[in-house]
């Protein structure tokens, strides 16, 4: 048979297949689209409101690459347009957006095995990268895990890493003076080492481990950019990174097995509580792996972004710096309230940074069918809305635009640094008047109950179990930089952000900072 034959039928055969396809999607939507059509009908008769759907014009992405350009301005073009409830088809899925301020008390205080979390990162296909240790059937153990073992032990933590801290500080600002070209790369390795001496001590000064998990966590947020098949080319580049981060954690597991056996003591990490609470081996590799991603990708990024804030402002600098001298010494622990805590001016600059540079999506997927009443925010005295969400729905919150609302925040669209110092209430009066400190503090609110619950840590039973290593590195960082260094700015000002991201936004370019030691 000619070859010109061969493919004139291998031709022929691809394309009544792809056609054969084409036809069974096609049928597939046109059921799809008349099921929901009865659904809706059925719906409205019982009373529910029903969300305006946006499709998009791009067959299977609909609009995920318009969200993917400018998440901000998405939201805010279509928040305007349909309300404060409207879902979107991106990459293959449905999506309800939900920007109401009563939704906070479902979203964070609904129980976890209800409002689930992995489930909408199998979307972007994460769990490729990161691994099944939150999957739903694992969490609530390893989340237990973590609040027994890791959580009362955050600051020991971060004490016992200082001497790699300063081995940091020594690298990337060495002698009298100099220039940071890119603070985002230092601070990455300042939150690596610290959130490894945690999860597997032997791993603190382990180049090839820590360079690795930073290029993961930089791959996953490529991947978030990159719906179905586009995300290709990036899981091939993560499988090879897991296999040897795999690797290298196998061969540790080993040796501390060979210790075991010869009497040596543990170390108190993630590796030594996980390998004594899960039998399955595979499993513990993806916990460490899994939660190093989640240390990472957050708050590397509040670092850099904080000593940037403080690199651009003389007078802040100066007053902070004041406020740490005199605070105890050896005192690493944050607080979320700025109540009673030695350094209020410092808390309030890390809790001033997770409002101000908050993502603007946060996904949960329901596990059971969710009937709910939501009260419209802008529709003062405006009667509650019912609607009802079949199980399996992704829900979206966007706490990022409470983030921004002038009721909740003075002039919320500016980083304050003093936003969250309380003030006595005899002082509400002259602060109204003038700010008390001199670098542009306005408001100085106090953090109550619902506005904590909008800040990037979430609340209740979906507080994020990682706050206090967090806390604690964010707040021996910054202490080293402002008590050693004076510090400027290089450039014209904070750079542009990155809002699809998993917790915080992400600075677009690096921040370069100048620097002259004090100490």
């Amino acid at each position: 048979m000619e070859i010109s034959t061969i493919l004139s039928a291998a031709r022929a055969a691809a394309l009544a297949a792809a056609l054969a396809y084409g036809s069974y999607r096609v049928a597939g939507a046109v059921k799809s689209f008349r099921s929901r059509r009865q659904t809706n009908r059925e719906l409205r008769a019982k009373g529910y409101t029903l969300p305006p759907v946006i499709d998009g014009w791009i067959p299977y992405f609909g609009v995920a690459l318009e969200y993917g350009l400018d998440p901000r301005g998405f939201m805010i073009k279509y928040r305007k347009k349909y309300g404060e409830v409207f879902s979107v088809y991106m990459a293959g899925r449905y999506t309800t957006i939900i920007s109401s301020l009563s939704f906070k008390t479902v979203f964070y205080k609904t129980a976890s095995d209800k409002l689930l979390f992995f489930t909408p990162l199998k979307a972007v296909r994460l769990p490729e990268v990161i691994g099944a240790a939150f999957e739903e059937k694992h969490a609530a153990k390893l989340m237990d895990l973590l609040r027994r073992k890791l959580v009362p032990r955050y600051s020991a933590y971060v004490q016992e890493a200082m001497v790699h801290i300063e081995s940091l500080f020594d690298r990337f600002m060495p002698g009298d003076s100099g220039v940071v070209a890119n603070i985002n790369e230092f601070t990455d390795h300042l939150i690596a080492s610290i959130s490894m001496q945690s999860l597997c001590s032997k791993f603190v000064e382990h180049d090839e481990f820590l360079t690795l998990a930073r290029t993961l966590v930089h791959e996953g947020h490529v991947l978030l950019r990159a719906p179905g098949i586009l995300g290709d080319p990036v899981l091939r580049r993560t499988a090879k990174i897991r296999a040897r981060l795999l690797q290298l954690l196998q061969e540790e597991i080993d040796l501390r097995a060979a210790a075991s056996a010869a009497g040596e003591p543990a170390p108190l990490d993630l590796l030594t509580f996980a390998l004594e609470t899960f039998p399955d081996i595979s499993l513990v590799k993806d916990i460490i792996i899994g939660v190093l991603f989640g240390a990472l990708a957050n708050t590397n990024a509040a670092a850099a972004l904080i000593a940037g804030h403080l690199a651009s402002a003389p007078l802040l600098l100066k007053t902070l710096r004041e406020e740490l001298l005199a605070a105890p010494a050896g005192d690493h622990t944050a607080t979320t309230t700025a109540s009673g805590s030695h350094t209020p001016l410092l808390d309030s600059v890390i809790l001033e940074t997770t409002r101000y540079y908050a993502i603007v999506l946060s996904n949960r997927a329901t596990a059971e069918d969710l009937d709910i009443e939501l009260v419209p925010d802008e529709d003062g005295g405006a009667a509650p809305k019912r609607f009802f969400f079949p199980q399996g729905t992704t829900l979206g919150f966007s706490s990022h635009f409470h983030m921004r609302r002038p009721d909740l925040f003075e002039d919320p669209d500016a980083w304050v640094a003093d936003r969250f110092v309380a003030r006595p209430a005899a002082d509400a009066a002259a602060a109204a008047v003038a700010p008390i400190k001199p670098y542009g503090g306005r408001d100085a609110a106090v953090v109550t109950a619902e506005k904590r619950e909008l800040l990037g840590f979430g609340m209740g039973r979906h507080l994020c179990k990682g706050m206090g290593l967090a806390l604690a590195e964010l707040n021996v960082i910054c202490r080293m930089l402002v008590t050693r260094y004076d510090l400027e700015l290089v450039g014209d000002g904070m750079p542009e952000v990155d809002y699809v991201s998993l917790g915080l936004a992400l600075p677009v370019t690096p921040i370069s900072i100048r620097y002259r030691r004090l100490v």
